[in-house]
């Protein structure tokens, strides 16, 4: 449900798109990295954000992923770079 899921603002417009998920040791889902901006790949930016503050709304029969930050919230962030295990 949640990769590739579309994420929303409180206002119902599409922020991102959650592009992967941060598991901790013990199994657990601890962040999202939501990609914002860019078209057709370029342009994009990768941002964790805390599992915890996504929300799964629903409404006629259809569930999404509501976070309470703005799509200019998540520009500003810093951006999520992927370590490879070479690099841990």
């Amino acid at each position: 449900m949640f990769y590739k899921a579309h994420v929303y603002d409180n206002a119902e417009d599409k922020i991102g798109v959650v592009t992967d998920l941060i598991v901790d040791n013990s199994g657990n889902v601890t962040m999202a990295v939501v990609s914002v901006g860019g078209l057709l790949g370029v342009g994009k930016k990768d941002v964790a954000v805390p599992f915890k503050d996504l929300m799964v709304a629903s409404r006629d029969g259809k569930d999404w992923l509501v976070l309470n930050q703005t799509k200019e919230d998540l520009k500003m962030a810093p951006a999520f770079e992927k370590k490879t295990s070479s690099q841990m």
